[in-house]
């Protein structure tokens, strides 16, 4: 009896054991790394990513967010630019009449984008999502310490602008009834204009679990199942870190691609998904595809050939357990995802790199980092930069700071804000006054570029924001030799016709004015060359650049030429172009019609509008258009 007892308590502790060890073996398998090949350590990794414990994305960031949107915060920042033309005058200085014209151009370019980079937009004000308001103190800020302060507010749909130069009042549109307004402002064709300009989430972009398990299972693990083994790779790295790489060479990458393709061809579910999503990003489009329009894709890609030798690599980073960077790669391209978590602080990298022939390797960057993301003072900032060899550098940066410990309050509009939409303002009353509104704001501008020593030609430091990296690329080209040679590709013809041609339509005076200083400021640089002199006609010139008027004498100056320009006009812009060379040689500028220009861009069209002058006046508006007229006399 002892005896048979002895062996049932040894029988009972081997099971218990064996149980133990079994959970213990199960779990090592299941719940961490051991024992899983490369292969399906890659999938974990991959499918990992949009997990919110383990994934890119943490609980950390969606719950700031969350935050942000659901409680009062007073918010403070700045925005810069910083370009870098990376051509220098020295080493275009020589005995050729040429190089010292460039030279020159060089020193005027470098001296303009100096003056972006020294211009700067600071912020302070309060935030409040959830009821809709907002209140900011903004400064556009020059160098020599000149700036321009502005008031901005929301409250509801209502959203305004005040400026002390202007008035003391709120200048405001309310997000609503628009095509009523844009009527009362001139407009002519608001078929396509929404009643409110809304941004909407795309509701077919949200997947359900059962849809991202359906897209895991039939796109992802059984696609990755079927390559061998010897394609995944392992690599511990010196931070503690483990990389888990894919390499494929282009034919199994078009391999792949092609039976994904029949995999969606017979999938009716994520087709129907598809379609969905372009419908509704399309603005309800009756255009869909179809199994069979997938499937003609098919047979495409088989016709095709690859002889390229070279690998597309996929290389998925984790650290404990968590993803912290994503590579996909080719010999001449590189793409890069790039997430660090320390304490409170997140930060991400979004990178792109590509070799081009013949000027080196471009590098285009997104950076985001969040300091005190867990704290009541969080600091946010936001670079974009550009790195193009040869030509320029450009780094876009937003510095925000959040501020959630204090009371916030915003109040209402008082009664003194102008709301363009109110009914009891005409469309005389609001043409008028819009008129003397940009009146203010350029003779404002003009005196403080005077203040600063900017050209007013060139109207603002803020173009070069957007204007300088474009020089940047204008000036490489010429190095290149670009003026001389009549064997031009069609690259460089449109990077040195760009800067002209993109003021190309029906434009407002306002930016004629911009055109005709640019091309004075080209004309200026290179005087030594005739052949590189833009002249400007009153004659209208069709897609070959042929007179389509009568041609008319030109103004005798570039005076003559700014005198002649009403602010309050549109005009027709179109160029005549070098037969040999494709440059531009003459630029024509023919009046179309009297008001000013307003452009609204949505989805599905740009509308341009024009206002025509008036002299009846009422009500508050009236009150602020005596202020403007007497400002505008005072200062002539």
């Amino acid at each position: 009896m002892k005896k048979k007892k002895t062996l049932l308590i040894v029988i009972i502790v081997l099971i218990v054991w064996i149980l133990i060890i079994g959970g213990i073996v199960a779990f090592l398998f299941l719940g961490t790394d051991l024992f899983k090949s490369d292969k399906e350590l890659f999938a974990k990794y991959v499918a990992s990513m949009t997990e919110k414990e383990t994934g890119f994305f943490p609980i950390s960031l969606n719950d700031y967010e969350n935050r942000k949107m659901n409680n009062a915060y007073e918010v403070n920042g700045t925005f810069s630019v910083n370009t870098e033309i990376l051509a220098t005058a020295n080493s275009m200085q020589s005995s050729s009449t040429d190089q010292s014209s460039m030279a020159a151009q060089l020193m005027l370019i470098e001296s303009l984008v100096d003056y972006g980079n020294n211009t700067n937009i600071s912020y302070s004000g309060k935030v409040d999502n959830q009821n809709k308001k907002v209140e900011q103190n903004i400064q556009i800020n020059y160098q020599d310490g000149v700036s321009l302060p502005l008031n901005y507010k929301q409250v509801g749909d209502v959203y305004g602008l005040q400026a002390d130069f202007v008035s003391s009042d709120y200048i405001a549109i309310e997000n609503n009834n628009l095509p009523a307004l844009l009527q009362k402002l001139g407009a002519t064709n608001i078929t396509n204009v929404p009643n409110k300009i809304e941004i909407q989430e795309i509701e077919s972009l949200n997947f359900t679990d059962e849809e991202k398990q359906h897209i895991y299972d039939n796109y992802v693990a059984n696609v990755l199942m079927e390559l061998s083994d010897d394609k995944f790779t392992k690599t511990e790295n010196n931070d503690g870190s483990v990389s888990y790489t894919l390499t494929l060479s282009v034919n199994e990458v078009k391999d792949l691609l092609v039976k994904e393709l029949q995999i969606l061809s017979e999938d009716t579910m994520m087709i129907d998904k598809i379609n969905n999503i372009f419908q509704e990003v399309s603005s309800n489009s009756a255009q869909t595809i179809t199994s069979q329009d997938i499937l003609d894709l098919v047979d495409e890609m088989n016709v095709e050939t690859t002889t390229a030798n070279d690998n597309f690599v996929i290389t998925v980073t984790q650290n404990s357990g968590e993803v912290n960077s994503l590579v996909i790669s080719t010999t001449d391209m590189k793409v890069s995802i790039t997430k660090n978590v320390q304490d409170s602080n997140l930060s991400y990298t979004i990178a792109m790199n590509a070799n081009i022939e013949e000027i080196g390797e471009i590098v285009f960057s997104f950076d985001m980092s969040y300091s005190g993301i867990n704290t009541d003072n969080v600091s946010e900032t936001y670079k974009i930069s550009a790195n193009i060899p040869q030509m320029a550098n450009v780094e876009y940066t937003l510095n925000n700071n959040v501020n959630f410990s204090n009371s916030v309050n915003i109040d209402d509009f008082d009664t003194n804000t102008i709301i363009l939409n109110d009914d009891n303002y005409s469309s005389t009353e609001i043409q008028n006054f819009m008129t003397q509104v940009v009146q203010l704001v350029m003779q404002k501008n003009i005196e403080q570029m005077q203040q600063i020593g900017y050209p007013t030609e060139m109207v603002n430091p803020m173009a070069m924001w957007v204007v300088g990296p474009g020089l940047g690329m204008y000036m490489y080209s010429s190095q290149q030799g670009v003026m001389d040679n009549t064997d031009l590709s069609a690259q460089e013809i449109l990077a040195y016709n760009s800067q002209f041609t993109q003021y190309e339509g029906t434009i407002s005076g306002i930016q004629v004015n911009t055109l005709i200083s640019t091309i004075r400021a080209h004309n200026n640089s290179n005087i030594s060359d005739y052949n590189s002199q833009i002249q400007i006609t009153n004659d209208e010139y069709d897609q070959d650049g042929n007179d389509t008027v009568n041609a008319l004498t030109a103004p005798a100056t570039y005076d003559d030429i700014v005198n002649n320009i009403n602010t309050g006009s549109t005009y027709v812009v179109t160029f005549a172009y070098d037969p040999t060379t494709g440059y531009v040689t003459s630029c024509g500028i023919v009046e179309q019609g009297s008001g000013l220009t307003n452009s609204l861009v949505n989805s599905n069209s740009t509308i341009t509008n024009t206002l025509t002058d008036t002299t009846n006046t009422a009500g508050g508006v009236s009150n602020l258009i005596t202020n403007a007229e007497n400002f505008l006399n005072s200062t002539n």
